[in-house]
């Protein structure tokens, strides 16, 4: 008997353009979220900064030039409401990291050189997903319930995340999201704030 369950559980998008490039580069990243209407550069941005900054010290990330995908970080705000007005939930304040979610068939990952399901920026959109009233047959946020995200990474968003923010409003109907980010070098800037080795003075140098 068919229930609208859904049969199969898809894993992730094939797409052959996507699955080309693992990235669109911070230029042209900002230029699709705009496109998108999923830019935001607004007052919230230096408390996002802070706020991953801070997670990422606390978790004692190394600033190397290249960072791993498990020691990056997202911030995130929002919140979701009923049809009548109610606030559901709330969030003001998170950090989401690697793999911190459970999955939604709804946001799914692209694979390109590795699997990319775990990333921060599409955790950050699972986590306020799964606090959300889900309909149980859709597997999607039940219709009439409206809310709004906000998504900071401190890293720029890779093409399956990117792909990830602009599942989320399927997902999601009634809700918006807007998304910004900065790059690997100016975060590292701001992490890993070990002093150097001191210089050996003149005297400790001679007695060596």
């Amino acid at each position: 008997m068919k229930t609208g369950r859904k049969l199969s559980r898809p894993s992730r998008v094939h797409d052959a353009a996507l699955e080309k490039q693992f990235t669109l580069g911070y230029a042209f990243t900002g230029v699709a979220l705009d496109a998108l209407a999923r830019g935001d550069n607004g007052l919230w941005l230096p408390l996002a900064r802070y706020q991953a900054r801070r997670e990422l010290n606390l978790a004692d990330v190394e600033p190397g030039e290249d960072p791993q995908a498990k020691d990056l970080v997202a911030f995130s705000q929002g919140f979701v409401k009923s049809e009548a007005g109610e606030e559901l939930v709330q969030v003001t304040t998170r950090a989401v990291g690697h793999g911190d979610a459970r999955q939604n068939i709804w946001i799914l990952p692209v694979f390109v050189d590795h699997d990319r399901s775990s990333h921060a920026e599409r955790q950050a959109l699972l986590v306020l997903l799964q606090a959300a009233p889900i309909d149980p047959v859709s597997e999607g946020v039940k219709k009439g319930v409206v809310g709004q995200m906000r998504v900071f990474a401190s890293h720029t968003p890779c093409i399956s995340c990117l792909s990830s923010m602009c599942q989320f409003t399927r997902c999601f109907e009634g809700a918006g999201i807007s998304v910004t980010y900065d790059t690997w070098k100016e975060t590292r800037r701001w992490i890993g704030l070990d002093p150097p080795d001191e210089i050996p003075s003149e005297d400790e140098e001679e007695k060596a």
